[in-house]
């Protein structure tokens, strides 16, 4: 009965405060994904070891945080970069944009942020996750530089700089921390100069030509199979590992 509902009050101050609450949260929403836009896209940004090709150095499931700026970042959603603080040097540990990736169209482009930020980037659309050569970026050392004379043997590289006399071997001819590389035994009837195996010709590096390998050279994609890359491809410097923490530091 009518007489025993009870009265509806619509306030009106009540409504245009919950709207402008939302609004309020919208805003700092927005200004966050803004934020985290600028931050992981031209100072750090963090990632995922998802393979063995840089044991023994890195393992899989080790969290690592890059930065652009060492050689350039790109300005969010569009393919400007900026000039770099440094020069890719021998021994850098770099993410890459291995020549065999194909980068999605402008909608993945604008959406992927959306998503990487909502999932704490755990989850990029660009990512490929499942089907290894669709990744966007790949760990990778750099090995040789421009003018350099590179060579494999035993699944060591032999470098002459640029104008130089002798081959050196790797260890002692990078600017950064030494670090180790895995040897793997390979197949009685595979040969040297096969994929993977442990030898690979001289090549000469251009002016803008620099070549990448994996520190377990037995099983990793590298230049000696897809070839050398320009400096456009190297995306940024990783400083730091953060997972695990008993091994948290500089790699």
């Amino acid at each position: 009965m009518a007489f025993f509902r009870r009265p509806r009050s619509y306030s009106l101050y009540r409504q245009d405060r919950s709207r402008k609450r939302v609004l309020r949260l919208a805003r700092i929403a927005v200004q966050l994904f803004l934020v985290y836009i600028l931050v992981t896209g031209l100072f750090v940004r963090s990632y995922l070891v998802e393979s063995a090709a840089m044991h023994p150095n890195f393992r899989a499931g080790d969290r690592i945080v890059a930065t652009p700026l060492t050689y350039g970042a790109r300005l969010p959603l569009v393919n400007l970069r900026l000039p770099g603080v440094g020069e890719p040097q021998r021994g850098d540990l770099v993410l890459v944009e291995p020549p065999y990736y194909r980068r999605p169209n402008l909608i993945l482009r604008i959406a992927d942020p959306v998503v990487s930020f909502v999932s704490g980037q755990r989850y990029q659309l660009s990512d490929g996750a499942d089907v290894a050569w669709q990744q966007p970026l790949v760990l990778k050392r750099i090995v040789g530089v421009p003018g350099d004379t590179i060579r494999f043997t035993d699944y060591t590289a032999f470098i002459r700089p640029e104008g130089a006399d002798a081959y050196l071997p790797e260890g002692a001819v990078n600017a950064r921390r030494s670090y180790e590389i895995t040897i793997g035994h390979a197949p009685e009837a595979f040969r040297s100069g096969d994929p993977f195996g442990g030898n690979f010709d001289e090549l000469s590096l251009d002016s803008d030509e620099y070549f990448v390998a994996g520190d377990d050279r037995s099983s990793s994609l590298d230049s000696r199979h897809w070839g050398t890359i320009p400096r456009e491809a190297l995306h940024s410097r990783i400083f730091l590992r953060y997972y695990p923490f008993n091994r948290f530091g500089r790699p």
